[in-house]
């Protein structure tokens, strides 16, 4: 929705407001005094695109908006959005990697165990035991 001005007709006070284009002559009431309103013309305002400039990356020309996206996307780069966010981003990075990792190893282990030989095979158990075995009967060797 366009933003417009308007001035109070008692007070003076130039206020802001958004409003339809269908509704664009409708003003509304002073924020101050509550008295009617009308509106003021006033220039659109237009951002400006980007500066000329050469990319970091591939040393390319670019000029504007659209060539800086399609430079970082051609490059598989993205915008620097500060410290804190590249921290996230890195932590993101390494957690996918690391999971992808896990997935292999886990793949790698399994076709393993199911491809020992039957007299060699060993029981798979979800117990976990982190103490020393106490004896040696308790270790199987292979």
């Amino acid at each position: 929705m366009p933003l417009y001005e308007c001035r109070c007709d008692d007070c003076d006070r130039v206020q802001d407001y958004v409003q339809t284009v269908a509704r664009h002559a409708e003003s509304p009431a002073c924020r101050d005094c509550g008295s009617p309103t009308h509106q003021i013309v006033t220039p659109t305002h237009i951002q400006a695109d980007l500066p000329e400039y050469e990319s970091p990356v591939s040393g390319k020309i670019i000029r504007g908006r659209r060539m800086r996206r399609y430079d970082l996307e051609s490059n598989n780069c993205r915008p620097y959005e500060g410290l804190e966010a590249e921290r996230k981003e890195s932590q993101s990075i390494r957690s996918q990697r690391q999971r992808q990792i896990n997935r292999k190893v886990d793949a790698e282990l399994e076709r393993t165990i199911t491809e020992l030989d039957v007299s060699n095979r060993l029981e798979r158990t979800d117990e976990r035991s982190d103490r020393p075995y106490e004896d040696a009967e308790q270790v199987r060797t292979y």
